[in-house]
């Protein structure tokens, strides 16, 4: 009588089979699991493909050179014995169980099936953001890793607070163009005329005191802390946003 592949694993498993392939597997992952750990914080981080998050991708080799049997089973694969088929999925769900104890998990690649890769995925830190993508260009910006990228709050839709008591402006180019001249008006308001006499203050050139005060740049106006205007784009996409430190 000719048993199936499932009666025949029931077998092995009845005879604790599995728990010593298990443990023997354990014995070498664990020796390496960390690591893949440490490795895949060292590799580049993307967005993930459902845009969801983001991900980091280890290749940890191909399935040839990995699974106990050395084999990658397919419909017309000839020399592969049920104990191979055995092994490989024992080695596999212990694999992945170590993986997904430091947080990572274990995929095949979309190129070649038979590649393998430790996965690890993150949640992306500006997904409540009502604008990701000034986040995004600012942390480009201040050069932060995504490990810091947590350290920027979105406080309205132009101003951002990083680490305890750091506050930027994030503007597009015609924001840029809107605050200059709000900020021009506001000193004219505030500090100019309450300086003139009021029989005098028609007398005041609104528009050429604008114009030479441009020529000191958009900095000047918009940024209090050091008088710069920076520029940088969203990594993802590509549009360029005006930067400045205001405090």
């Amino acid at each position: 009588m000719k048993r199936t592949w499932e009666q025949i694993y029931d077998m092995w498993n009845k005879n604790g089979v599995d728990e010593i392939f298990r443990e023997k597997y354990e014995e070498q992952i664990k020796e390496g699991i960390k690591g893949i750990a440490e490795k895949i914080n060292q590799e580049e981080i993307v967005r993930d493909e459902n845009g969801e998050g983001y991900v980091r991708r280890n290749y940890l080799g191909s399935v040839f050179s990995i699974f106990p049997s050395g084999k990658f089973y397919m419909p017309w694969t000839s020399n592969q014995t049920h104990r191979d088929v055995f092994k490989d999925e024992i080695f596999r769900e212990v694999l992945e169980s170590a993986l997904e104890y430091e947080d990572m998990s274990l995929e095949n690649g979309d190129g070649d099936p038979c590649d393998l890769f430790a996965v690890k995925y993150y949640s992306d830190p500006f997904e409540n953001f009502y604008y990701p993508e000034k986040a995004r260009a600012l942390a480009s910006f201040l050069e932060l890793e995504f490990d810091s990228w947590d350290d920027i709050q979105e406080a309205s839709s132009n101003e951002f607070k990083v680490g305890q008591n750091k506050w930027y402006l994030v503007l597009t180019d015609e924001e840029a163009e809107d605050a200059w001249d709000e900020s021009i008006e506001s000193y004219i308001e505030e500090c100019v005329l309450p300086e003139i006499s009021k029989q005098y203050r028609c007398y005041f050139d609104d528009d050429s005191f604008k114009r030479d005060c441009k020529l000191d740049g958009r900095g000047h106006s918009l940024s209090p802390f050091d008088g710069e205007e920076n520029e940088d784009q969203d990594p993802e996409s590509k549009k360029y946003f005006y930067i400045y430190r205001t405090n």
